[in-house]
């Protein structure tokens, strides 16, 4: 978060020139959310994802309370994006799984909802591959060159 943070303030790479489009940022084991909680809070669509249903559900309530008002919002400063309304999503998504299923992008929303929203501009992943085995890598680095 403190990297969003900082490329947000100092004018980074997402926010030059700010004319085109709203970033979609798309987080894999998203956990409790801190990340995109980080990035929603710069407007930035958020495509936030997890395995367990539990997790899933704390994810979403986290977001939605970490929005201002406790409402998602819907501009950041740029004018030329102002009428775009941000997007905060959950999905399920267990992407040993999905790295294995050769139709997985015809059967995983999240691959649908990334479509609509035009891909994901960044990437974010934080403590997801703790204990991990070879198999568990290999699947990580499949799902991401889908």
């Amino acid at each position: 978060s403190n990297y969003i943070d900082a490329q947000w303030s100092s004018g980074g790479s997402w926010n030059d020139g700010c004319a085109l489009k709203r970033w979609t940022v798309l987080e894999l084991g998203s956990g409790l959310g801190l990340p995109s909680c980080c990035a929603s809070k710069h407007g930035m669509n958020i495509v936030a994802t997890d395995t367990d249903e539990e997790v899933l559900k704390l994810l979403e309530e986290n977001l939605i309370r970490n929005q201002n008002g406790n409402k998602l919002r819907e501009s950041i400063s740029c004018d030329q994006i102002k009428d775009e309304k941000q997007k905060v999503i959950v999905h399920s998504l267990d992407w040993v799984a999905a790295a294995d299923d050769p139709n997985t992008e015809f059967i995983q929303p999240v691959f649908s909802t990334l479509d609509s929203l035009g891909g994901a501009d960044l990437i974010l992943l934080s403590d997801v591959v703790y204990g991990a085995t070879q198999p568990a890598w290999e699947a990580l680095l499949t799902l991401l060159n889908k």
